[in-house]
């Protein structure tokens, strides 16, 4: 049953994406390939079809180079392996920002005097800049992995993953519904956007499943020890301890919760699965849960498959991440949209229409997506809100085999 939705605070929204920025991916999909018949194994020869980027990189804020190499590498493989988009080379022309809203407005400006048809979305924190140019000249703004509101409520904006709004809302509907969790303790960053966060995505969509015992404890992001927060947290013998921190901080509270002994079961941000945090952590990871947007890239699904071989052929430097993950899935929903549109009439107009025509389709390495703008709300950009979960056991994640969904359970925070 859908619960009643409204607004979600711009806090919230600011501190729970930059939790997700680096995703675990696993899980398993519907095992269609998507990629393309017919043409496969020619080369492309038309008119080019012109896509743009904007993507941070080189800055000290953060920086993305994967997403733009993952983009890239799936137009060769499109446009070497599988023909092209009806014939037609899909060429990328990138635009990189230094995460303030000046450059990326500058992009935004770049684009639109190319003709670009669309602009895959990378990582960009300065979204607020290019999103209304953007808008004003009606170039549809697709993918990447949404972190402002701007992104999440521009009309121009689609995106296939969830983003802010899909990783914790699903962590609190996994917990209510399938841990059966009654006592919950949330662990968050000391300020006001972590609190809002740990209310917004995890408190109230809880209470809305009937999970009404919920303590916020809240610890300096950059703690050297979590021993005390984590005590502070275990007090009351929570069933579930849900972790709102970046990578950053994960490994030293895994420590921590191995060094008390705690038999809660803790979840964490897709960030935290990575290798380096699992490494630092210790036994403290041992049974934790993370969230999912992607497949994991040692699935066997065909797509997942692909994805790994054709970044070896054609960008074998970058590193299989999340990141490149998302820049390679967007190359790829990209060209099954356009490959719909009838030669010719290639434009942002039949772009746009083509993804607002979208229900259930094939979304490549993720669960399907529907660009109806109606699927969450209060961020309409987002074509799907579906989360994947994994739990670290014997050196490996395992794939809870299940998408989950608890967007639809947001609340007012």
């Amino acid at each position: 049953m859908r619960k009643g939705i409204a607004r979600i605070s711009v806090t919230a929204l600011g501190l729970a994406a930059a939790l997700i920025l680096s995703s675990c991916s696993s899980g398993k999909s519907s095992g269609d390939d998507s990629t393309g018949s017919g043409s496969a194994g020619s080369r492309a020869s038309g008119t080019p079809i012109s896509i743009g980027m904007i993507n941070q990189e080189n800055t000290a804020a953060g920086s993305f180079p994967e997403m733009r190499e993952s983009l890239q590498a799936s137009f060769s493989y499109i446009n070497n392996d599988l023909g092209g988009v009806n014939g037609h080379p899909l060429k990328l022309t990138a635009c990189i920002t230094d995460a303030t809203a000046a450059s990326s407005a500058n992009c935004a400006r770049e684009m639109v005097s190319d003709k670009v048809v669309a602009v895959a979305a990378g990582v960009d924190f300065g979204g607020g800049g290019s999103l209304p140019v953007l808008a004003s000249a009606k170039t549809p703004y697709v993918g990447g992995e949404p972190i402002l509101p701007p992104e999440l409520t521009s009309p121009i904006s689609y995106t296939f993953v969830g983003g802010s709004v899909g990783a914790f809302p699903s962590q609190a509907y996994y917990i209510a519904k399938n841990l059966k969790a009654k006592k919950v303790a949330i662990l968050t960053t000391a300020n006001p956007a972590g609190e809002a966060a740990a209310t917004t995505y995890g408190k109230n969509v809880l209470n809305a499943l009937g999970v009404t015992d919920v303590k916020i404890v809240s610890a300096a992001a950059d703690a050297a020890d979590f021993t005390a927060p984590v005590t502070q947290v275990a007090a009351d013998k929570p069933d579930v301890v849900m972790v709102l921190f970046s990578a950053q901080g994960c490994g030293r509270i895994m420590q921590a919760r191995q060094a008390l002994g705690l038999t809660s079961q803790f979840f964490y941000a897709g960030s935290c699965a990575d290798a380096a945090v699992i490494k630092t952590g210790g036994g403290g990871a041992e049974g934790a849960y993370f969230n999912s947007e992607l497949l994991s890239a040692s699935s066997n699904d065909p797509q997942v498959k692909t994805y790994v071989a054709q970044m070896e052929k054609y960008s074998p430097k970058t590193a299989i991440s999340g990141f490149s993950q998302n820049g390679f899935e967007t190359g790829m929903n990209l060209y099954a949209l356009l490959k719909k549109i009838p030669e010719g009439q290639v434009t942002s107009a039949s772009l746009i229409s083509a993804l607002s025509a979208t229900s259930g389709e094939t979304n490549f390495m993720g669960h399907p997506y529907t660009c109806d703008r109606t699927q969450v709300p209060p961020t309409p950009a987002v074509c799907r809100a579906f989360e994947r979960i994994v739990q670290y056991k014997d050196g490996k994640f395992v794939d809870q085999d299940e998408w989950v969904n608890g967007a639809t359970y947001l609340t007012a925070s």
